[in-house]
């Protein structure tokens, strides 16, 4: 269950359409670019190829466009804040995801600190104070002293101030997250011992010479983690088939001996990279699961779903590529079908205690439910790529619920 605390430092009850998402992606490039006093709805409307009226339809004023791009980036974290809220041990995912996303998203961060508008803005908006405000306090975690909190005032200064430092623009993205994650981990930890912490190097533009002074087994989680975070950006710029194993170790800048050190093929990397996503998004359902009941909880998973087909689309049609590669492979579809059958296991015992949280008999099997949830996500992302205003979210958002039952009358349990 949610405490009425962490309900009232939520960004948004909810996310942003397909619609709404073009333009805040459109919005947030225009205000790295130009700040957000010199943006105007017009230049945001250009943009995405769309009129003026619109932008108009999908926000009001430019502050909305501030609030809403705010809260499509800081909802990233909702998951592992909840996890770290709930489970202390997981305040090192929190750490992860809070550095992930500075350094993803420099820009935005850039943005937070240093644009006056925004900054006004954003410390006068309580729903983002109070958020702000709930990251702090799991860092902290239930010792408020002094130390603690010098501690976790020195991280969140570090990793801001270090993604958009001049010192660190030729940094790659994975050499800068994985860099950051060592040196901050240590002060998310108040007990951890002064000879525990190792020096490490800020690299000025290969990750190799950053490492040298790491113990043997940071050095080789750091480059697994090197490795996945590449592998990842290769596999979506060229897809499954295109990708290999020696263009990740060039652009990781390391020896194909490290790459097949940790994963033995190009087969075995994309199963590492799919579950990770399968955890991910295993924690997604859950914090659905721990908030709503019933149908309303059905359809929140389907929206949820719809967002991950027009976010993260490029990952929709690397997994399709792959999936129809497998279908002529065994081996592979072997390997991905025990995958995806845990993928449909979770999702479909989530639907399971939605129904039951709200008394309900799910008007299909749970099964079935879960595996037309994960059908449509991808094909919505397929149909969208040919053509981006296919199925609007207005017609999605009738067809799914009555598609699943969620229009009929309830049917409540035998006996009740």
């Amino acid at each position: 269950m949610v405490s009425a605390e962490t309900a009232v430092g939520r960004l948004r009850s909810n996310p942003p359409s397909a619609a709404q998402t073009r333009i805040l992606i459109a919005a947030l490039d225009l205000f790295a670019e130009h700040g957000v006093s010199a943006t105007s709805l017009q230049m945001i409307a250009d943009a995405v190829g769309v009129t003026k009226a619109a932008v108009y339809h999908q926000f009001k004023t430019k502050d909305e466009i501030i609030v809403a791009v705010t809260e499509m980036q800081l909802a990233r974290l909702e998951d592992a804040l909840e996890a770290a809220e709930n489970r202390p041990q997981a305040r090192e995912l929190l750490l992860k995801r809070v550095i992930d996303m500075a350094v993803e998203e420099r820009h935005m961060v850039s943005l937070l600190q240093f644009d006056p508008v925004i900054v006004r803005f954003l410390g006068e908006h309580e729903p983002f104070q109070q958020f702000i405000d709930r990251v702090y306090r799991a860092l902290l975690g239930d010792n408020p002293g002094v130390e603690p909190r010098v501690q976790t005032a020195m991280l969140s200064g570090a990793i801001g101030s270090a993604v958009t430092h001049p010192l660190v623009r030729d940094l790659d993205d994975d050499t800068l997250r994985s860099t950051l994650l060592y040196l901050t981990r240590g002060l998310i930890n108040e007990r951890r011992r002064l000879s525990d912490i190792v020096e490490v190097q800020i690299p000025s533009v290969s990750y190799q010479e950053s490492a040298s002074k790491l113990r043997r087994v940071d050095q080789v989680e750091r480059n697994r983690a090197v490795v996945l975070a590449t592998a990842r950006r290769v596999f979506l710029r060229r897809g499954y088939v295109g990708a290999s194993l020696e263009a990740i170790a060039e652009e990781a800048r390391f020896s194909k001996g490290v790459v097949y050190s940790q994963f033995g093929s190009k087969a075995d990397l994309f199963f590492a990279l799919l579950e990770r996503r399968i955890e991910e998004w295993a924690a997604q359902n859950e914090r659905i699961a721990a908030e709503f009941a019933g149908a309303e909880g059905v359809q929140e998973l389907l929206r949820a779903a719809e967002r991950e087909a027009t976010v993260d689309a490029g990952w929709q049609y690397l997994l399709t590529e792959f999936r129809a590669l497998a279908i002529r492979d065994p081996d592979l579809n072997l390997r991905y079908a025990a995958a995806h059958a845990r993928t449909v296991a979770q999702l479909a015992s989530v639907l399971l205690r939605l129904h039951e949280r709200a008394g309900l008999q799910p008007p299909v099997p749970v099964r079935s439910m879960a595996e037309f949830i994960l059908a449509q996500a991808a094909g919505i992302a397929l149909e969208r790529a040919a053509n981006p205003e296919a199925i609007p979210d207005d017609d999605l958002a009738r067809i799914l619920p009555g598609t699943l039952g969620l229009h009929d009358s309830p049917s409540p349990k035998s006996g009740e």
